[in-house]
């Protein structure tokens, strides 16, 4: 074994010479030190005194160790370090401290950081989190709720979420608000949600994201479509015909969202047809609509795809399966399909054209304004007709009514009050008031 006085130059040298077979070169300022250089590569390698036995321990490859050793503050040489590996041998040594039980003990705290270091990775506590969270929301919010982590993914993903900071946070919802408002503040719920359940496994005493206002003031939309835009609007979707003008004259017999109604399937009606039994909603609680007049005309105009097919197909899969109007579409298709019909129709109507934007939720927020304002439905029925909770937490407790006759009575009403309104009649159920004189004058004829 050929002896050398280490150097950075005299190492460089060495390694590049080839090696055909292992040789060991011994450091002659550090006994017991050599690098073993063969075909495979380069290692460091000390020998030493343990316990009245020879103990030979590896340090590590060649460019590991340089690896380290240039990201010392100061950086060394690979020599350098290894000695200073060596010295600390000699001190485990001296201390009582078996060499090779002391490198396990280094590896398994290693390894422990690294693992510590992935569950603390940004992504990862994300994943945590959704997979507890996400079974408790309906499908829309899922939906929703899970869009926006997509997006926090994207900006945090492989950062450790320790280093994430309050005002990180911040200026990420500040850049989400200018895009949207609505988006920004479901981003801060999550960021919320996602800091919570890291503080309870983390064992932090304070989430950078604890107390994060809403970065935006949402502007509540109070648009009701009045009776001669009802009509016109009707027309226009009879003009426009399957798929979309279909669905629009659906939302405006029943009011529901437009993702209850593209999941809307044959076998969702009873035998009777008389009732939408609707299981996939927002609120994941089950309510029968009652289905009137119109609304089953317009089910049984749409083509049967079969029974677990959905009323309103607006595509096929590559295999052939219906699939239904998915409500990311509903703009797009709106302005192709039956926006350009509202102007014709309301000519053909003698009414004025209708001016101001509607969105198809606004047609919900109009039924559920008839239903009380023109059909005289209590508000509570009304509000369970939108399948809204109206209980209070006792109530939840000891009232497991499923009202199914009030909501088809109030639906019922509303059937007879959408006939009155395409036909130009006065509200049915809630009549207008009458002047003194009118009275008179209608009692003396």
């Amino acid at each position: 074994m050929p002896q050398v006085n280490f150097n950075e130059k005299k190492v460089t040298a060495i390694l590049r010479q080839p090696h055909r077979a292992r040789i060991e070169y011994v450091d002659a300022a550090v006994p017991g030190l050599c690098l073993r250089v063969g075909p495979g590569g380069a290692a460091w390698f000390y020998r030493c005194n343990v316990g009245g036995g020879k103990l030979r321990q590896k340090l590590g490859g060649h460019d590991a160790i340089a690896r380290n050793a240039a990201a010392l503050t100061p950086p060394v040489s690979a020599t350098t370090l290894a000695r200073r590996m060596a010295g600390k041998i000699d001190d485990d040594v001296a201390n009582g401290r078996h060499p090779k039980i002391e490198q396990a003990r280094e590896r398994t705290e290693a390894a422990a950081a690294i693992e510590l270091s992935a569950h603390r990775a940004f992504h990862t506590m994300a994943e945590g989190w959704w997979s507890v969270h996400a079974p408790t929301m309906g499908t829309r919010s899922r939906q929703d709720y899970r869009r926006e982590l997509d997006l926090i993914l994207a900006k945090f993903a492989d950062t450790d979420i320790a280093a994430v900071k309050r005002g990180h946070l911040v200026a990420y919802l500040d850049a989400r608000a200018r895009r949207s408002s609505a988006g920004a503040n479901r981003a801060a719920v999550v960021i919320r949600l996602l800091f919570a359940h890291a503080r309870d496994r983390l064992g932090w005493e304070y989430s950078p994201a604890a107390e994060i206002a809403n970065p935006a003031k949402q502007k509540l939309r109070d648009r009701v479509l009045d009776r001669d835009e009802i009509r016109i609007l009707w027309r226009a979707a009879e003009l426009a015909g399957y798929p979309y003008g279909h669905a629009i004259r659906m939302l405006i017999c029943v009011p529901v969202r437009t993702s209850e109604l593209g999941g809307l399937l044959r076998a969702d009606v009873d035998s009777l047809g008389e009732h939408w039994k609707q299981r996939k909603n927002k609120s994941s609680r089950r309510t029968d609509l009652w289905l009137g007049d119109y609304a089953l005309a317009i089910l049984n105009d749409c083509p049967d795809h079969g029974p677990d097919a959905p009323f309103f197909v607006a595509s096929f899969d590559r295999n052939g399966v219906p699939r239904g109007i998915r409500s990311d579409t509903w703009h797009n298709a709106l302005n192709r399909h039956v926006r350009p019909f509202l102007d014709r129709a309301a000519d053909e109507l003698g009414l004025p054209r209708i001016a101001e934007w509607w969105t198809p939720h606004d047609l919900r927020r109009t039924v559920r304004s008839g239903l009380t304002g023109w059909c005289g439905v209590p508000k509570e029925n009304a509000e369970r007709v939108l399948n809204h909770s109206v209980r209070n937490r006792l109530e939840a407790t000891y009232d497991h009514a499923d009202y199914r006759p009030q909501v088809a009575d109030a639906l019922c009403r509303w059937d007879d009050e959408l006939d009155a309104i395409l036909n130009g009649r006065p509200p049915v159920r809630v009549a207008m008031p009458v002047r003194r004189s009118q009275r008179r004058v209608a009692d003396a004829a």
